[in-house]
């Protein structure tokens, strides 16, 4: 527990809280995939399609206490953190709303989150994209 803690504090926008939360409230981070992880936060897209007609993707379900956690980690992170940042710029510059942008930041987030654990390497060892 220890060990995935520090991992999780090298990511920028995750502080102690944020890190508690994640472990009290998904322990399986890092064992299952990123998509099961996003669905049980309730964070993934889930499709609203019916024969020819294409829904809305809506996100839904999840642990409120957990969501409630990490859209506050988020809020700093999509500001300060150099893999967030760019994704959600361009969300907002294609016209997605404050809100749309935040949850694709938060998606992105769990995701490379869940490879850090797997990996078990901290953020500031890995590449940055620029």
């Amino acid at each position: 527990m220890a060990k995935k803690r520090k991992i999780m504090l090298s990511f920028c926008g995750v502080g102690a809280q944020s890190a508690n939360a994640i472990l009290a409230y998904l322990p399986e981070l890092g064992v299952i995939s990123h998509k099961k992880a996003s669905a049980l936060v309730g964070v993934a897209p889930f499709s609203n399609d019916s024969a020819t007609r294409l829904g809305k993707r809506r996100t839904a379900g999840g642990r409120t206490e957990l969501r409630q956690m990490l859209y506050m980690a988020v809020q700093t992170g999509y500001r300060y953190n150099p893999r967030l940042k760019p994704l959600y710029l361009r969300l907002r510059d294609r016209g997605r709303t404050h809100k749309c942008a935040l949850i694709a930041c938060l998606n992105k987030m769990i995701k490379l989150l869940t490879a850090m654990l797997k990996t078990e390497t901290l953020f500031m060892a890995q590449k940055h994209e620029t």
